[in-house]
């Protein structure tokens, strides 16, 4: 007779990122507690610099500001493994081939946008334009897309283990007050 057993991997505190807006005080003050509370390292806070903004950012200023700059930060960290170049790929991000995944959790603090706006500044998120929220697009970085118009299929859904790691899926939380 076998048993067939669930696998539950640990979180560990010192591979959780948590992510703030260097131009919000209360979003670096909110990023500090949390690290205090939880045990978190505070080397492990990423300071970004975002524009200013209602919620959106445009995917350019997404790019520029938030994703690049995020991923350089997770990449000096070790909290992911790639090769990086200066140049970028198809959808104009840097350029990153993704080796590990290693960071368990990406923790955005509020102040970072949650959204990206699609075709124009009046676009709602749907399967037919580019807007996205932003945890989604850090989430699905690494997954294989040709545009940034429809949902991309996340493969290492409903998995157990550590599928979500071999599939190249940043897991990332929202933290609000």
């Amino acid at each position: 007779m076998f048993s067939i057993l669930p696998i539950f991997a640990e979180i560990d505190k010192d591979k959780i990122f948590v992510v703030a807006n260097l131009n919000e005080s209360a979003s670096l003050d909110l990023a500090w507690h949390y690290c205090k509370l939880r045990g978190i390292p505070q080397k492990n806070i990423i300071s970004l610099k975002i524009p200013e903004h209602k919620g959106y950012l445009t995917r350019a200023e997404y790019i520029e500001h938030l994703e690049n700059p995020l991923f350089s930060e997770l990449l000096s960290k070790g909290a992911i493994s790639a090769l990086a170049s200066e140049s970028e790929d198809s959808l104009g991000r840097r350029e990153l081939m993704l080796t590990r995944v290693n960071a368990d959790f990406i923790v955005l603090c509020k102040g970072i946008p949650w959204g990206i706006y699609g075709d124009s500044k009046k676009t709602v998120i749907s399967p037919k334009t580019s807007a996205a929220c932003v945890d989604s697009e850090i989430s699905a970085r690494f997954l294989k897309q040709d545009s940034f118009k429809g949902f991309v299929q996340n493969k290492a859904f409903g998995n157990n283990a550590e599928f979500w790691r071999a599939f190249g899926v940043v897991r990332v939380a929202l933290l609000d007050w």
